[in-house]
């Protein structure tokens, strides 16, 4: 057998952008309200009826007429998540200038991560299933929302994209693992573009975990200052809504289209601490940095900006 000759790695770089936020649609609808120091944070009246549930606060998306937006035979396998990733995805092909032919061609792909299926789709379910257990009360397409990878394959679907299909699925980090496996994919010369990031919906069922966990934020009468990350206030986290989309493609790819580049990813960083289901493990988290540092060749004294998980709870902010 012959020598296995290495592929030269490529250079990936970050060509479009998309959103669907708790202050509405669209990117720029997103970036204006945090420079302007708005919280989508509110009280969730209708969550009052909720034995037990003791954190009303959350973000959820702003209504909005998606029959105005998606067909109906694309919007009957979507729930609220997979809508979003759908809009937010639209944006980010249009932001990129991305063709067509190039998305259906099989160099794009997608990776969009989501803690699970749609907790709406969940609900509707099996409210309809259990009482009776008769199963011509199921729809049949609920499955398709309730699906782990429900998002990314509903936006291939309606955007018709042919290239390989990811769904990490490791709650809060769901995204950026989406994202790093979409910058693994284009570096190594697999796809060309990845549309990668995630999305998630507002469910009381979601909140209630936290809340058994004591992780949620109980401050239900300032909803405008919570959560607090590293505050000494602190009390728990806050749930919200919404999809948030990448474009990745390779650098020669850009520059032979005359792209506009936002920036590049130099590295990525992702292990498992092996110690707890739950409980945030400091060591493991010093790791992961040291894996993406390490791989884009940076000294710690040379990053300018983090983005922290900042939970707001309290283990979770002491360990970062």
């Amino acid at each position: 057998m012959g020598e296995h000759q290495a592929m030269p790695l490529n250079r990936v770089v970050i060509t479009g952008r998309g959103a669907v936020s708790p202050f509405g649609l669209g990117v720029e609808e997103l970036i204006s309200n945090i420079w302007d120091g708005h919280s989508a944070v509110r009280i969730m009246e209708e969550w009052r009826h909720i034995k037990g549930l003791k954190s009303l606060l959350a973000a959820p998306v702003p209504e909005f007429d998606s029959t105005k937006l998606l067909q109906r035979t694309l919007r009957r396998t979507m729930g609220p998540m997979a809508i979003y990733a759908t809009l937010a995805a639209r944006e980010a092909i249009k932001d990129a200038s991305l063709k067509e032919e190039l998305l259906a061609s099989g160099a794009a792909g997608v990776s969009i991560g989501s803690t699970t299926g749609s907790a709406v789709a969940y609900e509707d379910f099996y409210s309809r299933f259990l009482p009776d257990m008769v199963v011509e009360q199921i729809k049949s397409g609920e499955f398709f929302k309730m699906m782990g990878h429900s998002c990314a394959a509903n936006v291939c679907l309606a955007l018709g994209i042919q290239g390989e299909q990811w769904a990490p699925a490791s709650a809060c980090s769901s995204s950026a693992q989406a994202i790093g496996l979409g910058y693994l994919l284009v570096r190594t010369g697999r796809q060309q573009v990845m549309l990668c990031g995630g999305a998630d919906e507002v469910h009381p069922s979601v909140t209630g975990v936290f809340d058994l966990l004591r992780a949620a934020s109980t401050s239900n009468s300032d909803p405008e200052h919570n959560p607090r990350p590293f505050d000494k206030n602190r009390d728990g986290v806050v749930c919200g809504g919404g999809s948030g989309i990448l474009v990745l493609e390779n650098l020669d790819s850009a520059r032979k289209r005359g792209a506009r580049i936002y920036g590049e990813i130099l590295g990525f960083g992702n292990v498992n601490d092996s110690e707890h289901i739950a409980n945030p493990h400091k060591e493991s988290m010093i790791r992961a940095m040291e894996n993406a540092l390490q791989e884009a060749g940076l000294q710690p004294n040379e990053i300018d900006y983090i983005s922290a998980h900042a939970t707001g709870t309290e283990l979770g902010d002491k360990a970062e």
